[in-house]
Order: C-alpha cells, then sequence, then structure tokens
C-alpha cells in the first residue's frame, strides 16, 4: 500500500499529499531543496455577505408561464439576465511554501544516487531517501498529524549537513524570526477572487483587506545538540547537524461562516504557539506514535487483495504507463481503491471543513471552480466511499457544513423563491453561498443542492443506524423538504406536480422551436428523483424519531404521490428532461438522469425495473470516455447494472496517466496524473474518492426491500453482484451495508468462497448471492458466516 518513485518530483502533480483534514501538504521530495507547498482548511478568500439576487422573484411566475407555453429560448434567457445572483463564490487560498534547501552544497546534491520515495498510505508518512554525489546518505520524513494539529519534518544524514529553511507564499505576507529556533510568516487573504476562467485577467482584490482572513504559519527547530542555528533574514540556516525536526503549525482567524475574519478575536499566532508548545514537550517519537496510531485506526478498517503480479518492483508512473487493462495489474487497482480511503481521511475529519473540489490540496490563487463545494455532483461524490468503505465520521464536516448552509439558503429559499425551508445551488464556499452565481445558467440555476446534500444524511443513518446523529440533523432534512414542498407547481400538461423551472446540471437540450441548446425546462429527471427520495426519506425519518406535525406529513406523502414520472424516450432510454429532446452533447460528462440508479436507491433490478432498464441504455448512448470523475461515476452505475467487466473497461480509462503541462497543470482530458490525483483536467480531487466507491459496487451492493423491521426499513445485501471475470480471486474486509452491517468476503475462481457479516446494530439480515437469499434474525454483535452451499 504504497506510492513510490525512482525520482523526485519536478511538478506539484507529481508530489505526493498529506494531510489531517486541517492542514494539506504537497511534498515533492527534493534533493538539493525540498520543497512543502501547504494549505489550511479555512484560508479562504472574501468574507460572509449577503449574495442574494432581491429582484429573481418578481419573474418567476412569467419563467414559468414561458416553459409551460413550450417557449424555453425566452426562459432561458430571463433567467440568465434576471434571476441570479451578482455575486460568485469565493475561493479556497493556498497557504504558502517550506523550503528546505542545501544551497552551499548544492552541485553535491543535485548529484545523486539510491533515490527513493513513497507515501506509506498506512501509516501516512512520504519519506525519500537518496545519496548525495559526496556519498552522504539521507533521509526525510514527513506527516500531518490530526491528534497534534500539526505537520512535522525530520532530517537526518550520515555526515553533518547545512539546510537553508525559508517560506514563500503568492498571499500578501511577511517573514520573521521570533528567536533563534523560529520561523513565521503571517498574512492575509485577498477580500474577493473571481472564478477562474473568468474574463477579467487580474480577478484578486485586496480591497477590503480588513475584512479578510489572517493567517499565519509558525515553525520551530530541534535539532541535535552542538548544530548552529543562525537568522539570514526571513529564514533560518541550520549548521552542523545530523537530525533535525522542523514543527510547523498554521492557523487562520476564521471563527464561522457567518463572521467577518478580519475583525475575529481568533488570534491564528496563539493557536500556533500552544501547538507548538505542545509538541515540542510530547517529542518526536511521541507525536509520531500517537499519528500513526490516528491514522491506521481509520485506514485499516478495510483490507482488499486482487492479487499480485511482478510489476510490484516498478514505480507507480511507470506501473501507469505499462498498463493496457486494470487486470494486467490487479494490485494497481487495489491501490487505486486505498488511496480513495487514505484521501478522504487526510481531507475530511470532525472539526474541519468539507472535502472540496481538491480535498484540501491547492496550490493556486485562482483555483479551477474556486476549489468551491460543488453541490450538483461533485461535493457529494467526495462522500461516496465514507459509508461503504467504514470512515463514517469523515462525514462530519459534510453534515456540518449542510446544518449552516439551511440557515444562509433560507434566506436564498425566500428571496429567490419566495418558498419556505431552504436551498443550496450549484456552488457552496465557506461562507455557505447558497445563491444561484453568476454564471451560466446550465451550471448555476439548480436549486436541488439541498435536497441531494440531505441523502447523505439519510444513509449515514441507514449505515448506522445511529439514531442520535439522525435527531441531530433531521431538522436540516425536513428544512430541504419544506422548500421542494413549496417550490413544486402543477404542470398544466399532465396535471403533476413537478419543478419548473428546472435543470439537469450543466447539461442542455435543443429548443423544438429554435434548434438552440437551452438549459431552462420543467421537472427534469434528476429534480424528480431527488425529490422522491427525499420526501421518502423525510417520512421515514419521521416515524423513526416520531416528529409530530402531522399535516405536514399528510402534505408529504400527498405531493409523493402525484410526483411528475421520468419518461422513456425513442431509444428506449431514460429521459433527461421532460421531453424527448435532441441531445446537443449526445456524450455529456453528467449523466444526472441516472441518480436513481446511483448513487440513489429508486431504480433496482427488483424495484421499478422499467426505469432500471432504461437508464442502462441512456448510460450506454452516452458513452464510457470522460473526465475523471464522470469515469467514476460511470463505474459505479456499470457495477449496478451488473457489468463490472464495463466498469473495468471504464477503469482502464481512467488509469490512463496523462503529464501535466509545467506552465498549466492540465493534461489532454480525463484520467490520472502521476502522483494518481483524478484529471477532470485540470486536477479534481473527486474522481479519486469516486473510483472507490465504484469499485466497492463490484463487490458488495445493498438496496432497500418493501419491508420493514419495526419503524427501520430492510435492505437486502448483495454478495459479489458485479464481480468482473477480469479478478477471478480475491479478498475484501471491512466494507460496510445499510442496515448497520459489516461483510468480510473472500473468493476463488469467479465465484464466492466465504462470507463473514457481523451485525454492528442488529436486525433483521438479508444476504443474497446469484439470486438466492437467505434471512436471519440478529442482534447487535453477532457473526453471521455463509459458504456456497449455502445458497
Amino acid at each position: 500500500m504504497k506510492l513510490w518513485y525512482d525520482k523526485p518530483a519536478s511538478h506539484w502533480l507529481e508530489a505526493l499529499p498529506l494531510g489531517n483534514g486541517t492542514i494539506g501538504a504537497m511534498v515533492f521530495g527534493g534533493t538539493h531543496e525540498e520543497r512543502i507547498q501547504f494549505n489550511e482548511d479555512t484560508l479562504w478568500s472574501g468574507y460572509p455577505r449577503n449574495t442574494d439576487n432581491p429582484d429573481a422573484l418578481q419573474y418567476l411566475n412569467t419563467v414559468r408561464e414561458l416553459i409551460f407555453a413550450g417557449k424555453y429560448q425566452d426562459a432561458h434567457k430571463l433567467i440568465q439576465t434576471n434571476m441570479l445572483s451578482e455575486s460568485n463564490n469565493q475561493s479556497y487560498m493556498p497557504f504558502g511554501d517550506l523550503y528546505i534547501s542545501c544551497d552551499s552544497f548544492k552541485s553535491e546534491f543535485c548529484r545523486y544516487s539510491n533515490y527513493y520515495r513513497d507515501l506509506d498510505l498506512q501509516t501516512a508518512i512520504a519519506t525519500s531517501t537518496f545519496k548525495s554525489g559526496s556519498g552522504i546518505d539521507m533521509k526525510r520524513e514527513v506527516f500531518v498529524s490530526f491528534p497534534d494539529k500539526i505537520m512535522v519534518v525530520r532530517l537526518t544524514s550520515s555526515s553533518p549537513t547545512y539546510y537553508k529553511i525559508r517560506f514563500g507564499s503568492d498571499l500578501k505576507h511577511a517573514v520573521w524570526s521570533c528567536s533563534d529556533n523560529e520561523l513565521v510568516m503571517s498574512g492575509r487573504a485577498p477580500s474577493n477572487v473571481l472564478p477562474n476562467p473568468h474574463d477579467v485577467p487580474n480577478g484578486i482584490s485586496y480591497d477590503d483587506e480588513e475584512k479578510s482572513t489572517r493567517f499565519e504559519a509558525r515553525l520551530r527547530i530541534s535539532a541535535d545538540p552542538g548544530s548552529i542555528i543562525e537568522l539570514a533574514g526571513g529564514s533560518l540556516n541550520v549548521c552542523c547537524t545530523k537530525d533535525i525536526i522542523l514543527y510547523l503549525s498554521a492557523a487562520t482567524s476564521f471563527a464561522g461562516y457567518d463572521r467577518i475574519p478580519g475583525r475575529s478575536v481568533i488570534d491564528p499566532a496563539a493557536i500556533n504557539i500552544h501547538r507548538l508548545n505542545a509538541a515540542l514537550a510530547k517529542g518526536y517519537d511521541t507525536i509520531r506514535n500517537r499519528h500513526v496510531s490516528d491514522h491506521s485506526a481509520l485506514f485499516d478498517r478495510v483490507k482488499i487483495d486482487l492479487g499480485s503480479n511482478d510489476r510490484t518492483g516498478f514505480p507507480i508512473d511507470t506501473r501507469l504507463m505499462m498498463t493496457d487493462s486494470p487486470a494486467d495489474d490487479p494490485e494497481l487497482i487495489a491501490i487505486l481503491f486505498q488511496y480513495g480511503r487514505y484521501l478522504l481521511i487526510a481531507s475530511s475529519r470532525p472539526g474541519a471543513q468539507p472535502a472540496n473540489a481538491q480535498g484540501i490540496w491547492n496550490r493556486e490563487t485562482r483555483p479551477p471552480w474556486s476549489c468551491n463545494m460543488t453541490m450538483n455532483i461533485n461535493a457529494e461524490m467526495n462522500y461516496w466511499a465514507a459509508n461503504t468503505c467504514a470512515l463514517s465520521e469523515c462525514q462530519e464536516p459534510f453534515f456540518e457544513m449542510l446544518a449552516e448552509l439551511a440557515i444562509s439558503g433560507a434566506g436564498t429559499a425566500k428571496t429567490h423563491f419566495g418558498c419556505k425551508g431552504w436551498t443550496g445551488a450549484h456552488n457552496c464556499d465557506i461562507w455557505r453561498f447558497s445563491a444561484p452565481v453568476k454564471a451560466h445558467i446550465r451550471g448555476a440555476f439548480w436549486p436541488m443542492g439541498g435536497a441531494w446534500g440531505c441523502q447523505h444524511i439519510w444513509h449515514h443513518y441507514t449505515f448506522t443506524r445511529d439514531l442520535v446523529f439522525l435527531k441531530k440533523y433531521y431538522h436540516v432534512m425536513r428544512g430541504a423538504a419544506e422548500f421542494i414542498l413549496d417550490f413544486l407547481v402543477k404542470d398544466p400538461e399532465s396535471g403533476k406536480l413537478l419543478t419548473c423551472p428546472s435543470t439537469s446540471p450543466e447539461n442542455e437540450f435543443a429548443d423544438p422551436v429554435t434548434g438552440l441548446p437551452v438549459a431552462a425546462g420543467k421537472g427534469s429527471t434528476m429534480d424528480m428523483t431527488l425529490i422522491r427520495e427525499l420526501f421518502g426519506n423525510v417520512i421515514s425519518a419521521n416515524e423513526i424519531i416520531g416528529d409530530d406535525d402531522a399535516v405536514f406529513y399528510r402534505q408529504l406523502q400527498d405531493a409523493l404521490d402525484n410526483l411528475f414520472e421520468p419518461g422513456i424516450g425513442s431509444h428506449g432510454q431514460l429521459l433527461e428532461f421532460h421531453g424527448d429532446f435532441a441531445e446537443p452533447e449526445p456524450h455529456h460528462r453528467h449523466v444526472s438522469h441516472l441518480y436513481g440508479v446511483f448513487p440513489g436507491e429508486l431504480f433496482t433490478k427488483k424495484t421499478n425495473r422499467a426505469l432500471f432498464d432504461a437508464a442502462e441504455v441512456a448510460l450506454a448512448r452516452r458513452g464510457d470516455l470522460s473526465t475523471g470523475w464522470a469515469m467514476a461515476w460511470r463505474i459505479a452505475l456499470w457495477a449496478r447494472f451488473g457489468d463490472g467487466s464495463r466498469s473495468l473497461n471504464v477503469l482502464n480509462y481512467f488509469l490512463q496517466m496523462i503529464y501535466p503541462n509545467e506552465d498549466s497543470g492540465m493534461g489532454g482530458g480525463g484520467g490520472i496524473y502521476p502522483n494518481m490525483f483524478s484529471a477532470h483536467p485540470p486536477f479534481q480531487m473527486d474522481g479519486n474518492y469516486g473510483v472507490t466507491a465504484g469499485l466497492t459496487e463490484l463487490f458488495l451492493q445493498s438496496h432497500m426491500v418493501f419491508a420493514y423491521d419495526g419503524c427501520n426499513p430492510v435492505y437486502e445485501i448483495e454478495l459479489l453482484p458485479s464481480l468482473p471475470h477480469e479478478l477471478p480471486s480475491g479478498a475484501v474486509s471491512g466494507l460496510c451495508a445499510r442496515g448497520g452491517f459489516v461483510v468480510d468476503l473472500q473468493w476463488s475462481d469467479g465465484a464466492l468462497s466465504n462470507a463473514v457479516v457481523k451485525a454492528v446494530a442488529g436486525g433483521l439480515l438479508v444476504v443474497s448471492y446469484q439470486g438466492k437469499i437467505l434471512i436471519n434474525k440478529t442482534v447487535a454483535g453477532d457473526i453471521v458466516r455463509f459458504v456456497p452451499t449455502d445458497f
């Protein structure tokens, strides 16, 4: 479980990621100079402000009338001109860089041999070793500790060595030294950053600097006795040392999504000093052991073995280049699977911000897509694997974001739509931006972000049966349902309730009159599928926790019974929009209309088979080759359709390595970079999280059956539902299923060898294999074993 290489990283997308949910670091493993670029999860541009458009509501009824009249182009233009926010969400900022150089011996360290660097996924430690030109053995070890909230760098050498240590940042900053072993960098984030791409060349502003976030990084050095530490302007020089340890803490003045950070009483310097004092009091060995123990307690919950081959002795980038088919290197698939889990642990821990479009790692002041939480797929995809892959607590930042978004989104619901409850649109940031951003409506006007986000609350409950959790976040689900209930209108054509105006994220259909692409319609399949699930989940949650608002739940049930149904088109495909319109982009990356198959639960082989089959036709027509995250979605969908071999075919596209352009970081298409980051392009982390979730679906699936155990729904657990013939033997342990069960599996020659199911919560256990079903009653702690002859 290591990513290893035989040369230093020459580009950011070759560096190796570390993180503790708060601090993210990219380690280059240089020889004469080590570069560690780092981030802190609360360092964002901007500050809280009202971004709702007070004029939007007056156009809502007119837009609806235009759509009902089939005047889609006019409705599209009216929304674009009058119903979006005048603002954009803010951007996640790069904190800075830590440079550790051997400048006085540069020529010696540029000549090196025996080079090796790796990222150990099980310990979350990045290591590099090499021999300098003069024969000095060098070792560098870096980790970011969650228990101690700091980054630690240890440098060891076989002979006394000279180091120069300095900070750098692309933000406004200053660097100084407080003492002979401490270096400090402080500054402010921009007050406004426009999205990239954007038509303004320099979209970074410090105009309201006094309102923006203050930040500080503080580094302390612990060196061998007898070492000499000298101040040299904005750097520290350490001489005559064989062993040096750097402790780094980074913090900001962020005090909450609704508080002006520039006026906050939170002092990042005080936070850093406290962390560093505590770290030095513990000492390196204690901190390292605490870090490894904390990380491995999460990582080791799931193990996977898909077999090995003779490629283990090659670096990861070489293995990626050698791979013509994933089945050629099954161990590489296992590493990719565990890498997604590793990245989620590193980027999303309790008390932190949720993983954004780039996890927690960003090097750019105008990052792609602002490094925001994109609520029309990407933010949710970040957490698809959390439940199934035994990392449920890593979702806590996402749930907290939803609870805060429910507050800011209540204003958007009222101002933009005249509705109760709350809504979230396409983009969200640390200030809980909830309005439709100032962009093209196909990627802006989509008030279903709350509805999708809330599905994660329900799914988390179904996997954990945690009643305390459900009670804590139930109001968020109810508020999202209240908005939808108000937003629905009766369709004059069908007489059914639907959304209007409605879009399908980032896609368009051809206007039947003008032939031009338009985004605004009514009752898109994704809208209606999300709503059907949300209403059903809120009703189920109410039955479990006992909310006594009978009138509201009758309204929900009545609406649920009268919702507009998705249609089937002339090719037998599930329609994305309300009509069988021509598609301007037949192979569009989004497959939003297939949500009901995955990650949703509405369309399965046993429930609504007609729409399930139509969805499979739609996916086949959409094609397999796409951007990284979109291929991850396709891997999961083909697994739900029972075609594991096609999932591996998509994985083959995903594993095609692309080299980053040194200037832009752009590659030639979807795929994977040398450090195994998913490419959009450019880099976008959701593909890594998503591919782990998709691969899980090959081995284990769980779906609701129409039965209840008390108030709780019952789920059928399918063993090896989509096992590809290319992976005939293997084992996986620790996967989680709905209903509160943990499953271990082994298979050989393409068939189940044995399965072990542990009941965490207890209840009715329904297990199926190759169409045959077994039912057991369990209590918490029961372990049930299965072999093929049981079926």
